[in-house]
């Protein structure tokens, strides 16, 4: 309910919701026109959780691959926006929109908030714009958005020192510049795989004795940067353990994933190494979730 009361009159706290309807709705023909448009966003709603949902037959098989991505992202505060949008712009205007949110979502996970205001409070005035008409193109929601978003140098800096504490979205984003660097039109999207891949910290959170060489005190500071994972086949990813670097090589060597592999060429990892490896995929990541597009 809350959503749907954004995406008609904007920004709305949780608690306000009941006060914005009574400010918006007077009278019984206002109320059933309410209330009837409230039933018919049900089902959009529902659709934007559901990639099997029926309502996506009629676009490119590519939507479906965007929600679901949407979906494990969770950027809760785009829903307004995606439900507006669903509902008002033409279905090629829409599978456009959806991608960027893809794009937009991984921005605004790695680098925080908007500049100007907040992400949520600028994103539910483009929905009020879009369910208004006034809004009907990416183009245009784009520039209204263009205050918020990320510059290309603001987003390779700070994937370039990101961390990642969740597993499924570390394993997500190397999956996704994988397919940028094996040419897949659509490298952000969730990919139906052929096999199940495991995500492998190269330095072990607990490296024992057999990481001597690597500084005690920076191990908490590099085991979580995205420089320091790796995507490997699960049988491989349970067999190696916590082997000093020496000995994991030979896995990473012979991975399917040319990013893995590119790690099994170095001789040696340290904290150097790690963040040399974050640079190349932070500029492979501009690419991956450009800030429109392509």
């Amino acid at each position: 309910l809350r959503h749907f009361v954004i995406s008609r009159y904007g920004h709305t706290r949780e608690r306000d919701v009941l006060q914005r309807v009574k400010e918006k709705v007077g009278g019984k023909i206002q109320a059933i026109e309410f209330l009837e448009a409230l039933a018919d966003s049900a089902n959009d709603y529902v659709a934007l959780l559901t990639p099997t949902h029926p309502k996506w037959n009629a676009y490119n098989t590519s939507i479906r691959t965007h929600i679901r991505t949407m979906g494990l992202l969770k950027m809760v505060p785009l829903r307004p926006l995606m439900l507006a949008v669903v509902r008002r712009f033409p279905n090629k205007q829409t599978e456009k929109a959806f991608r960027l949110f893809v794009f937009w979502s991984v921005r605004f996970l790695l680098v925080g908030g908007g500049r100007s205001g907040t992400v949520e409070q600028a994103f539910a005035k483009a929905a009020s714009e879009v369910s208004a008409g006034h809004i009907n193109n990416v183009r245009m929601m784009t520039k209204q958005l263009v205050d918020v978003l990320h510059t290309d140098a603001e987003f390779k800096s700070a994937f370039s020192s990101a961390s990642v504490t969740k597993p499924a979205f570390a394993r997500y984003y190397l999956n996704a510049l994988e397919y940028q660097l094996q040419g897949n039109p659509f490298p952000e999207a969730i990919q139906d795989e052929t096999f199940v891949t495991n995500l492998e910290h190269v330095l072990p959170e607990r490296p024992e004795n057999n990481w001597s060489t690597f500084d005690k005190a920076l191990i908490p500071a590099y085991h979580k940067r995205i420089g320091n994972m790796a995507l490997l086949k699960a049988s491989t990813n349970t067999s190696i353990g916590n082997l000093p670097f020496s000995e994991k090589r030979k896995f990473f060597q012979a991975s399917q994933f040319q990013l893995t592999r590119e790690v099994g060429e170095k001789t040696t990892w340290e904290p150097k190494e790690i963040e040399a490896r974050q640079q190349r995929l932070a500029e492979l990541a501009v690419k991956t979730w450009p800030f429109v597009v392509p």
